[in-house]
């Protein structure tokens, strides 16, 4: 499960109760959240942008919205979430953290012929809002 920063805490006090609940265990708790660097590649064109780095077939009809796979960019264990913004295909990408700035590289040089653009959390929140 991944989440907003702003939501954490809230999302791991619900987990916790659900454990609580349970007389035993159905789920168990792992906070990994300073193992990952998190990437979210948006966009029109991110499908093309995806294609350039993983193996895995980034299509709607085979990796619709809300589904999740794990394949490698360059031999690098990497995780792929989609989660569109509306109607904006969008890719969560998470790596170990200490690949965070190669990932950025590599997002940056596969993007680079669809004119790539870094964007902020305003840009994310209007994107999900719209």
């Amino acid at each position: 499960m991944t989440c907003e920063s702003s939501f954490h805490a809230k999302v791991q006090e619900q987990l916790n109760l659900c454990m609580v609940e349970q007389s035993s265990p159905l789920i168990y708790v792992s906070d990994v959240t300073a193992v990952y660097a998190a990437l979210l590649v948006a966009g029109p064109r991110s499908p093309q942008v995806l294609r350039k780095l993983v193996d895995i077939d980034v299509s709607d009809n085979v990796f619709p919205n809300l589904h999740c796979a794990q394949t490698g960019i360059h031999h690098v264990y990497t995780l792929v979430a989609r989660h569109d913004l509306r109607s904006v295909p969008a890719y969560l990408l998470l790596i170990g953290r200490e690949y965070g700035e190669w990932l950025w590289d590599c997002v940056v040089q596969a993007g680079n012929e669809f004119s790539i653009q870094a964007f902020g959390s305003h840009a994310h929140d209007v994107l999900k809002a719209s």
